[in-house]
């Protein structure tokens, strides 16, 4: 037989057509290959009036079955080509209305592909109706779904990668999918249901990556609050203040869509409908928003709460975002950083020892950080160190520069563990002598001396300090109290003025003391043939840090806020001048407590008078629940209100007697607050590595749907199961049943135990700490430099714009709005930072008035009267870019100064200001000059001249020469990510 494929011929009775395409058919995957060769057996096979099609007809009338005796041999399956090169496709005569040619490839015209198709309910019931005979519907069988250990083990292994879509003997992708849209739709369900009922709902929103995500904290009128993700919009939306406006209303009409994302859906989406209703209940309730301190986000939460003058998808022109938000909430995570970061930073020895020891790339701790055979050697060393503080021995240093306050733990290393890290360098210096890392080892041992490694040590200690209030601050939301943050401030601020001012860290146990007993001892370092000796000198660095630190809560935390004044709210923490009080007591509440309440009543629109009675009626009872169950606040007001305003006959005269409108409100209010937007950060970190890069093209709405997924505990989900198996019998058919073993993974590991002399790592922080907490000014002229004088101005200013936005949400009392604010009245207009004046003008053919111009000039705010007076802060307020910044040359026509005395007066004083990069040129020819050199070097627009409207004709040829009003719109540019809205109608 000859080698080669056998080539099959056509039996007998193929139609020529066919025969013809088969001989001559080279076509890879055409359906002849599978069906030409033996077209007339498979017609044979393919009956139209199959035996299935007979047991469908049993109740058929006579007529019915007649028409079935004329069509017995009659084939359901038929051909066509199609194509150039042509193909052979097959297709079902009865079904290819619906569906077309359905076999068109070699494995879809396969023998059993066919008869699996005429035997299908499908093809039964259209033959059927081919027939005029509609078959009786039967009851369905009861709908399976996959069971609860099923949904929990794909739960489970979606938690820890959500593209691991294939669980081994339980599901594939498309049941995995199925499983998880029911475990999302499930919780969005309660949430819309605890929403629905929401008295007050606080926002949380962050952006990164092109995505903004969304969660909030509502609360209902009996303080049961309910946490949750509203959802995630992804690259479809703009990032200045009005795209995050209108990107936060899709994200919850999206959220109030049910059924949204559902796996298999196509044409389905335009079907769903929003719940227009909850849309509508969740923009009245929301009270506040918790950001970060961006710009954008902040003008985006102005703008939702003032009327949008602009178009935005599902808005009325005028309509508010948000008619009832009252606060915007600074994240106390970030700001707590900051009170870590900038005062280091700030000063330069400190930042110097920082980048020499811990940050810099050449320092040792990254070196060995970044170098496996350095590591290996450092954790040799530490394990023969015999002067180590601590019984742990370091694997590593753990320097990896996450973020700033990720450094206090490398920096504690390297304190403890003093001799293995110097161990390291000088074996560098004689192992790898001539490489980069020798060089680097040789300089970090020539600057050691006994300044550095105490500054070091100081610095831990502070770093401890610092790094106790921003953990504090960055646990989950149900922790984190707004009433209790500022106890957490006051203990950090006494603890470094113990520490540092009171000179107390040279005593009491800790890293600085660690470091003086290591110094005590005569400690020589040889290598290179060189020979160095260490001792102790005193430092005052750390009490400049301290004084910054100060000032940097000052600004990060001011008491002026809404959210500082719901201290008065915490009654797990003892306030002895008002836990002495009677409940009846309310005119000798302390004045501290007075101004909070009335800064509260003010916010949240209550009586200050009714809110100050009912709040001392309730204070003494939710402290002795506090007390009493070491429960939360919430939990104490709650039980609190709930005993006196039970609704039953034996309580109706005490709830008459007690009442607590006004205190609900506040309550209500404070419930919803969240200081920390911690949660948003962790769901970002958690889709980096969940939802890793190759998984990021997903469909906006189904990452949506895996970032809420991510956002679940197993408990959550076993307390939602009934409902996920409703989810899944009403829009999924039964499910094939797997069996697994259930294995149980995870085990703790062991520490390291202490020995007789030393404590372990962890025992030596908490040591540490609580001798700190147990231990119960003006910085030197010479410590205090330059850079510390910035860096106090830059808090201070920073504290006077916040205290602008205490302002506008209403914070603000009466006695505070002080001459610190700068408004023209009580300031001069040229340094102003807020400029309450009419705004004609500042359109595109007016001339501004002075007092624009020097808030313009100045890059200050610029609103109308009547928006900040007004109280319903409707209207546009402006907020310009500062043009002094780009350097410029200026030239004033004799004629403009005569005309125009007030603007042009302006202009040369902002020109002299301090930090101004503008140049006033007085002689035409010199200003000419200037301008022709600058034209040669192509920035001709950075000589520029103010004319009259007359003599802007007259110098027409010369670039760069305005009228007043041309003169403004090339100079003074808006921000526009802070700028309120309606800037059209101006």
């Amino acid at each position: 037989m000859a080698r080669g494929k056998w080539k099959r011929q056509p039996c007998k009775g193929t139609p020529e057509d066919v025969r013809q395409h088969v001989t001559s058919c080279k076509t890879e995957d055409c359906a002849c290959h599978s069906a030409g060769h033996r077209l007339p057996s498979l017609q044979e096979k393919c009956q139209l009036i199959s035996p299935e099609v007979l047991e469908a007809l049993q109740e058929a009338p006579a007529e019915t079955l007649a028409k079935a005796q004329d069509l017995l041999g009659v084939s359901w399956l038929n051909y066509e080509f199609q194509g150039e090169p042509q193909r052979m496709l097959l297709g079902c005569s009865v079904c290819s209305g619906d569906k077309g040619v359905q076999f068109t490839t070699q494995q879809a015209a396969a023998a059993n592909k066919l008869s699996r198709h005429g035997s299908g309910p499908e093809h039964v019931r259209n033959v059927c109706k081919l027939l005029g005979y509609e078959v009786p519907t039967k009851e369905t069988a009861a709908v399976r779904w996959p069971g609860a250990e099923v949904v929990l083990q794909v739960f489970r292994q979606l938690q820890g990668d959500t593209t691991d879509r294939f669980v081994e003997g339980v599901s594939a992708e498309k049941k995995t999918s199925r499983i998880e849209w029911c475990i999302v739709e499930a919780t969005r369900e309660q949430w819309r249901e605890s929403l629905r009922n929401a008295v007050s709902i606080s926002l949380l929103r962050d952006e990164r990556h092109k995505r903004v995500l969304l969660r909030f904290r509502a609360v209902d009128k009996t303080l049961q609050v309910t946490n949750g993700v509203l959802g995630q919009l992804k690259g479809d939306y703009s990032s200045t203040a009005l795209g995050l406006t209108a990107a936060t209303l899709r994200v919850i009409r999206e959220f109030a869509t049910p059924g949204l994302a559902r796996p298999g859906m196509k044409g389905e989406e335009l079907q769903l409908e929003v719940d227009e209703s909850l849309v509508q209940h969740i923009r009245e309730c929301v009270l506040s928003t918790t950001i970060d301190a961006a710009g954008n986000e902040v003008a985006a939460v102005q703008d939702s709460a003032a009327p949008l003058e602009v178009h935005c998808q599902h808005l009325a022109e005028g309509e508010t975002l948000f008619p009832n938000h009252k606060l915007i909430v600074r994240d106390r995570a970030h700001g707590t950083r900051r009170v870590l970061e900038r005062p280091w930073r700030a000063d330069p020895f400190l930042d110097a020892v920082m980048t020499s020891l811990i940050t810099g790339s050449s320092s040792v701790t990254q070196l060995i950080e970044h170098s496996f055979d350095f590591k290996q050697w450092f954790s040799e060393a530490s394990k023969a160190s015999m002067t180590r503080a601590v019984a742990t021995p370091f694997r590593n240093l753990r320097s990896a520069l996450h973020r700033y306050e990720s450094l206090v733990t490398p920096l504690s290393r390297f304190v403890l563990d003093l001799e293995a890290v110097l161990a390291v360098a000088t074996r560098m210096v004689g192992e790898r002598a001539g490489t980069n890392a020798a060089h680097c080892a040789e300089a970090f041992l020539d600057a050691m001396d006994s300044e550095v490694l105490l500054t070091a040590a100081l610095l831990a200690d502070a770093g401890d300090e610092a790094l106790q209030l921003i953990r504090w601050m960055d646990q989950d939301e149900n922790v984190v109290d707004a009433a209790r943050a500022n106890i957490q401030v006051k203990k950090f601020l006494d603890s470094i003025r113990l520490l540092f001012n009171e000179g107390r860290v040279l005593a009491i146990k800790g890293h600085t003391q660690c470091m003086l007993t290591w110094l005590s001892s005569p400690h020589v370092l040889a290598y290179n043939s060189k020979v160095k000796a260490l001792e102790v000198q005193p430092l005052v660095q750390l009490q400049v840090w301290a004084a910054l630190a100060e000032e940097t809560v000052k600004a990060e935390f001011p008491e002026f806020e809404a959210v500082a004044a719901m201290r008065v709210l915490n009654v797990c923490d003892p306030w002895p001048s008002l836990d002495a009080l009677s409940s009846s007591d309310s005119e000798n509440i302390p004045p501290d407590a007075c101004t909070d309440l009335e800064r509260l009543a003010q916010s949240f629109d209550c009586n200050f008078a009714a809110l100050k009675v009912e709040w001392m009626d309730f204070r003494g009872r939710a402290r002795w629940h506090a007390v009493k169950s070491g429960c939360t606040n919430i939990c104490a007001w709650k039980k609190a209100i709930d005993e006196s305003q039970e609704q039953c006959w034996e309580r109706r005269e005490t709830a008459a007697r007690h009442p607590c409108q006004h205190l609900n409100v506040v309550l209500c209010g404070y419930a919803s607050t969240c200081i920390s937007d911690s949660a948003l950060e962790r769901s970002f970190s958690q889709a980096a590595a969940k939802i890793p890069a190759s998984a990021r093209h997903l469909h906006p709405q189904k990452e949506s749907l895996r970032m809420s997924f991510l956002a679940l505990k197993e408990d959550d989900v076993r307390s939602r199961m009934e409902v996920v198996a409703n989810l899944w019998k009403q829009h999924f058919g039964s499910s094939r049943q797997g069996a697994f073993d259930r294995i149980d993974q995870g085990r703790a590991k062991p520490t390291k135990a202490a020995t007789e002399d030393r404590e372990c790592y962890r025992e030596f922080i908490k040591a540490r700490r609580k001798n700190v907490a147990e231990s119960a000014s003006v910085c030197d002229g010479d410590a205090w430099l330059e850079s510390h004088q910035k860096e106090l101005e830059f808090n201070r200013d920073k504290r006077k714009k916040r205290k602008f936005e205490a302002l506008f949400a209403g914070a603000l009392l009466e006695d505070e709005m002080d001459l610190t604010l700068g408004w023209t009245w009580a300031a001069d207009p040229c340094s102003a930072q807020i400029c309450l004046t009419d705004l004609s003008g500042v359109h595109s053919d007016g001339v501004p008035t002075s007092a624009i111009w020097a808030a313009a000039m100045q890059g200050a705010w610029v609103m109308s009267p009547a928006w900040a007076l007004g109280g319903d802060y409707t209207g546009p307020a402006l907020k310009f870019l500062p043009p002094l910044r780009t350097k410029r040359f200026l030239w004033i026509s004799p004629d403009l100064a005569e005309s125009a005395v007030a603007v042009c007066d302006v202009l040369r004083r902002c020109a002299s200001t301090a930090g101004s990069k503008w140049i006033v040129v007085n002689d035409l020819e010199a200003w000419l000059e200037k301008k022709q050199d600058l034209t040669q070097k192509s920035n001709a627009a950075a000589a520029i001249a103010a004319v009259t409207t007359e003599e802007a004709s007259m110098y027409s040829d010369v670039p760069h020469v305005f009228d007043l009003s041309g003169f403004f719109q090339f100079v003074c540019r808006l921000d526009k990510q802070k700028s309120r809205l309606a800037l059209g109608l101006l």
